[in-house]
């Protein structure tokens, strides 16, 4: 299939970009830092790329944005481009008016850009960014997860993220009908019975992501949304295994008994959050502070965190997802180089953290005998108010500034359902450029065809008598050479030459 013309020509213009000024931004990157630092008036504000929130949109007068001038001197002027974000870098880049901050939603983006010359790696300002360095070296994951293969940084990651999923459950609704939580899959099923009976017109079991919700699931049958890493460095490919076809006949299964919503593929978050809100739904698989959220947007309906149901020959777990894929860059060719430094440094300091997680006292909290209350009780809404915690206004999470924004009950959860995490993070190795382009291509077609069949299988359009031709095509469109680099790849960074 080609791909779209708009696609093409915006990937033609970057290639074009990249070209006609790598005279000027490789000589820029070739000079030292100390050369290629620059002063900036203070009154000239910094642009920065931002990723808007639908449920906390960015807000160019909201309170953090003042609280950060005021505490490090530095003006920020948000730049939100059309479309969506996760196609707008290529257009930004080959405008050439590229904001001095970026806010990438993968170190993937950063790393493909940067090694064109886009950005800069940081690990050669260091020395004007002492509070990351030490932050870096305190937290050594945290800058390995988007190092490149010669060891470049093109992007901070955010630190300290809780992403914490699980399962959440209308515990009300099943002590009504003298149901328990369900342990394993097959007393999932028994409990979505059940309620269908009692409520013919609901969908028991509403998610949202469509099939991507399968990887959230995947590990309490032992195996992985994608490719994913053993305690060896192993790698393999989850929706080909044994177990996750098990998964899919269970939510097969499901479909067809209208346990969950035929249109599973297509829900919308709206969709998604009023069928749980209506009561239409009563057990989902999403982010635990959905606890707080669902309790504060209708005010009786109270869900409550339950245990991963285990898979056949698998156990209570989740995906670990509690790290940041997300984080931001500067620009390469930036005029304001120092002072995009400096705010990058200032969010890594002490003053820095606590600011922009707590932002500023008598405004967004209070402290009585030493401990800090958010004036604003709703974590949705102290984020839709102030812009606290949205992109570009923090580097750092804490988890005390985090848990504090929600109820007793939502604060529990949060702490409990840590234990729930899969031992191993599904983080992959750099890659080097030509192995990323191989990603992008030959595995965006196995990702694309995984989730066609996955879909199809799901919805009874194709039973999974067929499972074995699938794992054949999938097989066929290169994924074994995938997984031998991704395995090389993963050596080659615990063992450097």
């Amino acid at each position: 299939m080609r791909p779209p013309k708009t696609t093409f020509w915006r990937m033609l213009a970057v290639l074009l970009l990249i070209t006609g000024c790598e005279g000027r931004e490789g000589a820029l990157l070739q000079d030292s830092p100390g050369q290629s630092m620059r002063s900036t008036a203070p009154s000239e504000p910094l642009t920065m790329l931002i990723k808007s929130h639908d449920s906390y949109p960015y807000r160019p007068d909201a309170p953090v944005w003042g609280w950060l001038k005021d505490s490090a001197n530095i003006e920020i002027r948000g730049v939100q481009p059309p479309g969506k974000y996760a196609d707008a870098l290529p257009d930004v880049l080959a405008s050439g008016d590229v904001p001095d901050i970026v806010f990438f939603n993968h170190w993937d983006e950063a790393n493909r850009y940067g090694s064109q010359g886009f950005f800069l790696d940081l690990t050669q300002y260091l020395h004007k960014l002492p509070n990351l360095k030490a932050f870096w070296a305190a937290n050594p994951a945290n800058r390995q997860m988007s190092e490149t293969v010669d060891k470049s940084n093109y992007m901070f990651t955010f630190g300290n993220v809780i992403d914490q999923r699980g399962w959440l459950v209308r515990n009300d609704v099943l002590s009504r009908y003298g149901l328990q939580p369900p342990r394993t899959w097959d007393e999932l099923y028994m409990v979505l019975k059940r309620l269908k009976e009692v409520y013919p017109d609901s969908y028991p079991f509403a998610f949202r992501y469509g099939v991507g919700i399968l990887d959230l699931i995947a590990p309490s049958f032992s195996s992985g949304g994608s490719i994913y890493a053993d305690a060896e460095g192993q790698m393999h490919y989850g929706p080909i295994e044994p177990g996750f076809r098990a998964l899919v006949e269970y939510m097969a299964r499901f479909y067809a008994e209208g346990l969950i919503p035929p249109h599973f593929m297509s829900m919308s978050n709206k969709e998604w959050e009023d069928t749980l809100a209506a009561g239409q739904a009563f057990i989902t698989s999403d982010y635990v502070v959905r606890i707080d959220y669902f309790q504060n947007l209708t005010n009786g309906v109270s869900f409550d965190l339950m245990a991963p149901p285990a898979g056949p020959g698998g156990k209570q777990e989740v995906m670990n997802g509690n790290f940041a894929t997300t984080g931001m860059g500067i620009s390469a060719r930036t005029p304001r180089l120092a002072t995009a430094l400096k705010y990058v440094d200032f969010l890594f300091s002490e003053e820095g953290i606590h600011l922009t997680n707590w932002g500023k006292e008598g405004e967004s909290y209070t402290s009585v005998n030493g401990a800090k209350h958010y004036k604003i009780s709703d974590a949705f809404q102290l984020r839709k108010e102030t812009n606290l915690l949205t992109s570009g206004t923090y580097a750092v999470f804490r988890f005390d500034a985090y848990n504090a924004q929600y109820s007793e009950k939502q604060q529990l959860a949060n702490r409990v359902a840590l234990q729930y995490n899969h031992p191993i993070k599904p983080i992959l190795p750099p890659l080097t450029y030509d192995e990323q382009i191989l990603v992008a291509t030959t595995f965006e077609r196995i990702r694309k065809t995984t989730n066609d069949y996955l879909a199809q299988f799901i919805m009874g359009r194709l039973p999974l008598t067929e499972w074995d031709r699938y794992v054949q095509e999938i097989e066929k469109l290169g994924l074994n050479p995938i997984l031998e680099m991704y395995t090389n790849a993963w050596q080659r960074s615990k063992h450097p030459s």
